[in-house]
């Protein structure tokens, strides 16, 4: 079918119409398109990146930690002693030279001393004197009359106041004894059964008490029954009473009642002779060699001790006359020689024990409290490369030292058992690794995962992609890491940090 157009401005302007709607048409479809991509390359990415919280994280894992604290220092003897005479004089004899090993005890050196032999020689005579067996045998015989003494006096004082109230008395003295050593140990450790015996010691008390009352009460009868006056019958030896008849004739005997200066007499006596047999019996075992009481006395006692006194400063002087090793070790100096004067009490000789080789070493103030007492620690010599000891730390000053321009801390490595190859001088350099602490198979967590707020350390532990907090308790921390004693587990996710 054809069609005429017979109106050509009309077909002019339909044409112009329809290409704008094209163009409208594309530039709609390009503004969708710019915005699509502006949305999927700019917008999206913006909004995922916004929706996500940067945090870096850590795996918990188990491992070892240790820590170590290095410090420099030098070789030191295991003990050392410098030492002198302890008298003055001139040097006679000496024995020892400079490297020698000596032992404890050894005689190094010594003074001329024909003075101090000859106080000894005579101190040591006269103790010999008091002791021979002259001496013991004459304090035995003293020993035996004092007892025999001791007999009579008790006799004679029973004699007087009857056997009856002697031994009651007597009882009487040793129950209150018992009493009071009972009541002291009751004081110094009371308890239900000194208690007891306190109880049995008074009812002892007041038994010998009553006892006594029934003597005394009896004594009248025993005085009649002793001491009236009798005549012995001249052919029969009988003793019988004498009775005389007054003026009114009635009859009557003479009693002759001990006076209370006879008793007093006779309590005298009977204490003299019971003293006197007590000193010579602690007499008798101070010279044989028996044990001596606290508090015990005597004129021949004394002399004795001061005899004894007397040959242990003769002996202490004739020993102070002698230069003697205080300890086992090598002789690292002496300072005199044979003919030379000394003066008490200057040091004379050093000694250092090398069998057991120590080091003396400074550590940093902040290694503090890696240095303990105990704690093992590797050696290493600078002029024995290659080789590593092994010790303990023995000794750590309670305070800081000066070391050059800083504090330290100054402990003590004795070095365990080295064999005859270790022969390095006193003051050799050397560096030390002590284990101030060790953990095997331990949960770790890195340093930068730790919170610690109120005394209290804490982490942040992702669960379902949330960051949870948690309360953990640490042990030991190197630089990187820290022991997790409680609160976390071996491939737990923490939080390291946070934007």
């Amino acid at each position: 079918m054809n069609q005429t157009i017979t109106n050509p401005a009309a077909a002019n302007k339909l044409g112009s119409r329809a290409k704008l709607a094209w163009i409208g048409v594309i530039a709609v479809l390009l503004v969708a398109a710019g915005a699509f991509a502006y949305y999927q390359f700019i917008v999206q990415p913006a909004q995922v990146a916004a929706s996500e919280t940067q945090v870096s994280t850590a795996v918990i894992r188990s491992g070892d930690i240790t820590l170590y604290a290095s410090g420099t220092g030098s070789l030191i003897a295991h003990s050392e002693a410098s030492f002198g005479f302890n008298t003055s004089g001139q040097v006679v004899s000496l024995n020892v030279k400079v490297g020698d090993v000596v032992e404890a005890g050894q005689v190094l050196a010594e003074l001329e001393s024909s003075s101090a032999t000859l106080s000894y020689e005579q101190a040591q005579r006269a103790v010999d004197e008091l002791t021979s067996p002259v001496a013991v045998a004459t304090a035995q015989e003293t020993a035996a009359t004092a007892d025999d003494d001791l007999t009579s006096a008790r006799a004679a004082l029973a004699y007087l106041i009857s056997p009856a109230v002697l031994n009651a008395e007597e009882k009487l003295a040793e129950t209150q004894s018992a009493l009071v050593a009972a009541q002291g140990e009751q004081s110094a450790n009371p308890s239900a059964a000194n208690e007891q015996k306190v109880k049995d010691a008074e009812a002892a008390v007041a038994l010998a008490q009553s006892r006594l009352e029934v003597a005394q009460r009896d004594y009248p009868a025993y005085v009649k029954a002793t001491f009236t006056e009798t005549e012995t019958n001249p052919r029969t030896g009988e003793e019988k009473v004498i009775y005389y008849t007054d003026a009114e004739g009635n009859r009557y005997t003479n009693v002759f009642t001990p006076t209370e200066t006879d008793v007093a007499s006779a309590r005298a006596a009977y204490d003299l002779a019971k003293a006197t047999l007590e000193e010579s019996q602690i007499y008798l075992a101070a010279i044989t060699g028996g044990e001596i009481p606290a508090g015990a006395t005597g004129s021949a006692l004394a002399a004795f001790e001061d005899a004894q006194e007397a040959l242990t400063n003769a002996q202490e002087e004739l020993d102070n006359a002698k230069l003697t090793a205080p300890i086992a070790g090598t002789i690292m100096s002496l300072d005199f020689q044979v003919g030379d004067y000394v003066n008490s009490g200057s040091s004379a000789a050093t000694i250092s024990d090398l069998t057991q080789p120590s080091l003396e070493v400074y550590f940093d103030e902040s290694d503090w409290n890696n240095i303990k007492v105990g704690n093992e620690a590797d050696v290493t010599f600078d002029i024995l490369s290659g080789r590593t000891f092994h010790g303990k730390v023995t000794q750590v000053d309670p305070g800081l030292t000066t070391q050059g321009n800083s504090s330290a801390v100054r402990a003590v490595i004795q070095l365990d058992a080295v064999d005859d190859s270790f022969n390095l001088p006193l003051g050799t350099s050397a560096t030390a690794d002590v284990i101030g602490g060790s953990a095997s198979d331990a949960v770790l967590v890195p340093l930068e995962a730790l919170r610690l707020s109120d005394g209290e350390y804490f982490v942040y532990v992702l669960e379902n992609g949330e960051q949870v907090k948690r309360v953990v308790e640490i042990g030991l921390q190197d630089t990187l890491y820290a022991e997790v004693l409680s609160g976390l587990s071996a491939g737990e996710t923490v939080v390291t940090e946070a934007e």
